[in-house]
């Protein structure tokens, strides 16, 4: 894989001030290269061990192979949260316990997105499957094509993703766009001044000292359920209801349920306050020209949704759930879908004179466990239909599982990969008063079931 694909041997190396050459056409402090070693096969990080483990794999799956027992201090490649100037592209990890196997995999998130790591794990497994010289394997009618068979892929950018650099007055009107920040994730307020209320330093982040982590589950028919109860009604009689996806209804849901949980501890400023929830969105196809799928390369946009958190509090009924799910799709459809304005997204970030620290960019979130909500859905990543080949055994040749392990991204709503049986989990984190809450709302107990801890 490594052979063909050598750049998964390289690392990221971001630009210090002082340095004496830039090796690339990006000169902005801060700016990111990709270093590609002469042998990237020498280069390559798998680390392979065998752990003492408190409990077999049997056992694991038996208690939901929940995430309190996944210690990402010995299962991952690369600690969570580590600053570094240099970054490898891909690092991977198998760790073996009794009578069972972990793959732990970390890329680079500036360099790779969520469809990107399924397009590398694609490749992957079929390089397995020639090793053994196993056939393809068999895939349901309705499922996916394999992504790597999708289109060839040269690994250049897309032209989409690299648009001309804006002059200095294009780039003085583009900057006072807050969609455009929101787009890219990046704070956008103050932005259009510049006196003294002008760009601002972010707040520092805000992490609580207690997080409870916990993964639920529904079923197709619960989100079925979810889905008829957040359909908005039809505009006018006998018109057909306005069209949510069950993603959107999943998120409204989610929201919600959330920021229900959350609210009673809030001074009444925060709860006349408006409350956002963040939908990644994979701009591949939206952009203009389209960007192949077989793409690795980072190209997740942030939609940004806001309603007020009195509204998502009082109302109970299935009407607020829809103008929930409604106000979604709504921003979903006018900004994450529309190629002008993704290609304007991509010119300011083109056009940013500094990326690196010194620049204050700033996060569009101060927190992931105050009256926002950052989701993030690999719903639709075919996990579950990897093959490796048979050196596991009959089913074994398949991922039975897939999880973060314990600590990584918590504050994240995250919505897992669709198993094969329908069955979607979801993985949240709130603060101990917050999760009882949570775990005690009727509603969101009727359509989610506790899975593990």
């Amino acid at each position: 894989m490594v052979e063909k694909r050598p750049f998964l041997a390289g690392r990221l190396k971001r630009h210090q001030p002082g340095d004496e050459q830039q090796h690339h056409d990006d000169a902005r402090p801060g700016s990111l290269s990709l270093e590609i070693p002469s042998s990237p096969i020498d280069e390559v990080k798998l680390d392979v061990s065998n752990l003492p483990w408190e409990c077999s794999y049997e056992e694991l799956r038996a208690a939901g192979m929940p995430l309190s027992k996944l210690d990402g201090s010995a299962l991952s490649p690369v600690p969570y949260g580590v600053a570094s100037s240099s970054n490898r592209v891909f690092e991977a990890k198998l760790s073996f316990i009794p009578g069972g196997c972990f793959l732990s995999v970390s890329t680079c998130h500036a360099f790779v997105d969520a469809w990107g790591f399924i397009v590398i794990m694609d490749m992957w497994s079929r390089c397995c499957r020639e090793i053994q010289a196993a056939p393809p394997p068999a895939r349901p009618a309705d499922s996916k094509p394999e992504p790597a068979a999708r289109s060839d892929d040269n690994g250049s950018r897309p032209p989409a993703l690299f648009g001309s650099k804006p002059t200095a007055d294009e780039y003085e009107s583009l900057r006072r766009r807050p969609e455009l920040w929101q787009l890219l994730g990046l704070d956008w307020r103050h932005r259009d001044r510049d006196d003294e209320q002008g760009p601002q330093a972010p707040a520092p982040f805000q992490h609580p000292a207690a997080v409870k982590t916990c993964m639920f589950s529904v079923s197709p028919a619960g989100l079925a359920a979810i889905k008829q109860m957040a359909t908005p009604e039809p505009a006018a009689p006998g018109s057909e209801p306005q069209w949510i996806s069950t993603k959107d209804a999943l998120v409204a849901f989610l929201w919600r349920s959330i920021i229900r949980a959350r609210a009673p501890s809030w001074t009444d400023d925060d709860r006349r306050a408006q409350s956002m929830v963040s939908v990644a969105i994979d701009g591949r196809r939206a952009l203009s020209p389209a960007i192949p799928l077989s793409y690795i390369g980072n190209v997740v946009f942030c939609c940004l949704t806001w309603l007020p958190v009195e509204q998502l509090v009082d109302r109970d009924d299935a009407g607020g759930l829809a103008a929930a799910a409604l106000a979604i799709r709504r921003s979903i459809a006018g900004r994450a879908r529309d190629p002008w304005l993704l290609a304007d997204a991509v010119r300011l970030a083109a056009g940013l004179p500094d990326v690196g620290q010194g620049a204050a960019l700033g996060n569009a979130f101060t927190s992931w466990f105050a009256r926002d909500l950052v989701t993030t859905s690999v719903v639709d990543l075919p996990i579950y239909d990897l093959d490796f080949g048979g050196a596991f055994g009959g089913q074994a040749s398949r991922p039975e599982y897939f999880r973060m392990p314990r600590g990584q991204f918590d504050g994240i709503c995250m919505v897992q990969p669709k198993q094969r049986d329908g069955v979607v989990d979801v993985i949240l984190s709130l603060e101990p008063d917050q999760m009882a809450r949570l775990m005690a709302d009727g509603e969101f107990r009727e359509h989610m079931a506790f899975l593990s801890e």
